[in-house]
């Protein structure tokens, strides 16, 4: 079968060196989705694709493709978020989200909404000085959550339907009220229950984060009681139902 030449834009989220001057590059892209991309001879400064090959730049690619297999012939970055790296925890946190990216795609299968997530948390990371790591970090997590299809029912408590939410039942991707939390065993409809406290403002700020436009995922203001408890919930939310907890997560959170 003959090569053929796709044009796409993609950002990389991993790499692996190979000889002297390859590298082997797990790229996200829109329509493609997670591939792993062939790169020649792009670790010498003489290549014209040096700057494209490293992590976090999002660039302009043209691919060689033959039999399911990329290499990279041409690539234009657009954006280096290169002011992430001049904060270590901004780095750390970048990191976790590609591993994130990583975890929860698969090879092949496009996926624009995470994909653009992904692009708009480093924006964040790299030029919205005014938002705290920590916050970019919970809202990738949410967004990320409702995503993946673990969107919870934030609309009322799942037992008496009162709208007076105090704990989410992260098992069960419900709210409860005080009153039901309390009155219920250690199980709850035959799940064991993994409970984390909220408030009216919590539930709020996870159904703005689940539903907003992409653009204006950190449009929003809260208080910082009600941040501490979103910043515990969406961690603990994410990785229940990935199942996972990255290494790079440990070194973040060392460093937050």
């Amino acid at each position: 079968m003959a090569k053929k030449e796709i044009t796409t834009k993609g950002i990389v989220i991993r790499e692996v060196m190979m000889g002297e001057a390859d590298k082997l590059l797990t790229v996200l892209t829109p329509e493609l989705g997670k591939i792993t991309v062939r790169c020649r001879g792009v670790r010498t400064l003489k290549s014209h694709r040096f700057a494209a090959a490293q992590l976090y730049i999002y660039s302009d690619m043209i691919l060689s493709e033959k039999d399911g297999l990329y290499s990279l012939s041409e690539a234009e970055p657009i954006e280096s978020f290169f002011d992430i790296r001049l904060r270590l925890e901004a780095i750390a946190c970048c990191e976790y989200f590609a591993d994130l990216v990583n975890t929860v795609t698969v090879e092949g299968e496009g996926d624009a909404e995470i994909m653009r997530l992904f692009l708009n948390s480093l924006y964040a990371l790299a030029y919205r000085r005014e938002l705290s790591v920590r916050l970019v970090k919970a809202v990738f997590e949410a967004r990320l959550s409702v995503l993946l299809g673990f969107m919870p029912d934030l609309t009322a408590c799942a037992s008496c339907q009162k709208e007076e939410a105090a704990f989410v039942d992260v098992a069960g991707g419900e709210v409860l009220c005080r009153d039901c939390a309390l009155s219920s065993s250690g199980s709850f409809d035959g799940r064991e229950r993994l409970l984390l406290p909220v408030n009216g403002a919590v539930v709020s700020l996870f159904s703005y984060v689940a539903t907003c436009e992409a653009k204006r995922i950190f449009a929003f203001s809260a208080e910082d009681d009600s941040l501490e408890m979103f910043y515990r919930l969406t961690e603990r939310y994410l990785l229940y139902y990935i199942d996972k907890k990255p290494d790079t997560l440990t070194f973040l959170l060392s460093v937050l």
